[in-house]
């Protein structure tokens, strides 16, 4: 599975595109998720997930 992480200022708008995203993928049969997280709060988000 590929992981992709979009990081942007506050993180909000992101997560709804992160998820679209990784919708439309998984409907043309990738195996991809896609995150989205804000700046602050982006070194805890991979520290934890083993990003």
């Amino acid at each position: 599975m590929k992981k992709v992480l979009i990081i942007c200022a506050g993180g909000m708008s992101s997560s709804l595109m992160a998820k679209k995203t990784t919708d439309f993928l998984k409907a043309k049969g990738n195996d991809i998720v896609v995150d989205a997280t804000s700046a602050n709060e982006a070194f805890l988000y991979l520290k934890n997930k083993g990003g």
